[in-house]
């Protein structure tokens, strides 16, 4: 599955581009903050934004392979972290809620089987026509 999305990641002159552009206008932001907030390092970020933002436009393809390793690894934590959220989604939130609904007696789906019944199909009641109900039907 991972291996799919990774030989999918397209890397077209434009895309680079974007890239280049995309980091470096980043590194130069968090450069200039630390240059307002006199911290460290922060010729290191505003020489690397830069150094992106040049390369993206200019030379592109020398991006490439920066480019796939950031886009690799964007798909490899994208896998992992669906799965926790989902897993805690459910362990969380859904599994709470069952425990919930079995405690009062609660059951949505009725799936109990009657043997006695002849027939599952519930009647509902006749109600008289009336045009309105078909105008906002939700």
């Amino acid at each position: 599955m991972i291996k799919e999305e990774l030989k999918q990641i397209k890397a077209t002159p434009a895309e680079l581009r974007k890239f280049g552009l995309t980091i470096g206008g980043l590194l130069s932001l968090i450069g200039i903050i630390m240059i307002i907030l006199q911290a460290k390092h922060k010729l290191i970020f505003c020489g690397l934004g830069f150094l992106f933002m040049f390369l993206g436009l200019a030379l592109p393809k020398a991006l490439k392979w920066i480019y796939k390793l950031w886009m690799g690894f964007s798909v490899v934590l994208g896998f992992f972290s669906t799965r926790i959220i989902l897993s805690l989604l459910f362990y969380f939130v859904l599994t709470p809620i069952k425990f919930i609904y079995k405690f009062t007696g609660k059951n949505f789906l009725d799936l109990k089987i009657e043997k006695s019944a002849a027939s599952y199909w519930r009647k509902r009641p006749q109600a008289t026509f009336d045009k309105s109900q078909y105008e906002k039907q939700f």
